[in-house]
């Protein structure tokens, strides 16, 4: 099943985790340091719809990469999202009075589902730019993901700006319900009712494609030496089957989906302000100083 929790509404999430770190120094080029990560996150959404508890996630994740003294990375990782919960509501087609097709709403559905995921990747990182690429395979009960994103970034007008950019590769094979009898009507098919047999070569359920073309530019300005704006923003083009497991639709085909973002990044000083000092910075702004001046395309802070 692919879950999206909802942006307003209220939640709560909890996260905990452990990093440690190993360098392994050869004296040579290749001396190598060495992350591992482990963290677990809890996310509760509650709902505003009475004897309905929400949904619960529950995402442990390990991590693990290195880098390399020539600027070579890699990097690997596993993690799990245990889903469980309710919907909101259930759409169906039903007939009215006169046989026209309308939408009926009951009550809640309980639903759990696990999904697991691995990724690997390679990095190349030189003093103004670096190079990335990833793969990562999920997969769940009726869903298929296998992924593919290469990374650009590069510094600009002596670290004052950073460029990059992102592109990905879905090819995702969606379970759904055979509906071979429905004679090629969107509104009489069925729904998936069980995700038993899915990728089973069982004749109730067939594969469908999705693909998703996935761009991501980005651009971060290093204002002052304590403040970061950042700007970007995501197109999405969809190709294949989509569906709302709990509402039939048609919907048109190459659906693009755009979601723009902005950020911003205030570093409080390193040691403790007395009165009589400066804050932040040095007096003549940004300019004065721009080999002290963080570097936009890591944490300032």
């Amino acid at each position: 099943m692919r879950l999206q929790l909802r942006t307003g509404a209220s939640r709560l999430a909890l996260a905990g985790g452990v990093v440690a770190g190993v360098v392994l120094a050869n004296g040579g080029a290749w001396a190598a340091e060495v992350t591992a990560a482990q963290r677990a996150t809890l996310f509760l959404e509650p709902s505003n719809v009475s004897g309905n508890k929400g949904i619960t996630v529950f995402h442990p994740q390990t991590d693990v990469s290195g880098t390399f003294g020539s600027g070579v990375g890699v990097a690997a990782g596993y993690a799990v999202d245990i889903v469980s919960g309710a919907t909101p509501r259930v759409f169906a087609v039903t007939a009215d009075s006169a046989g026209r097709p309308v939408d009926a709403v009951s009550g809640a559905t309980k639903f759990s589902d696990t999904r697991h995921q691995v990724h690997g990747g390679l990095s190349y990182t030189r003093t103004t730019a670096d190079v990335s690429a990833s793969y990562s395979y999920g997969w769940e009960s009726d869903y298929r993901s296998h992924a593919v994103t290469v990374t650009t970034r590069s510094d600009l007008l002596d670290h004052i700006f950073t460029a990059g950019l992102s592109y990905t590769h879905n090819f995702d094979r969606v379970c759904d319900a055979n509906n071979q009898e429905t004679g090629g009507d969107p509104l009489s098919r069925a729904a998936l009712a069980s995700s038993e047999h899915c990728f089973q070569n069982d004749p109730d359920v067939t594969v469908r494609k999705l693909n998703i073309d996935a761009i991501e530019p980005s651009l971060s300005w290093a204002a002052t030496p304590r403040l970061m704006l950042q700007g970007g923003g995501t197109l999405q083009i969809l190709d294949g089957f989509q569906s709302n497991p709990y509402r039939r639709v048609e919907l048109g085909s190459d659906p693009i989906v755009c979601s723009p973002i902005a950020g911003a990044h205030q570093c409080a000083p390193a040691t403790p302000w007395r009165p009589g000092t400066r804050r932040c910075g040095p007096a003549k702004g940004p300019r004065s100083d721009r080999r002290r001046r963080p570097r936009p395309r890591r944490d300032p802070c």
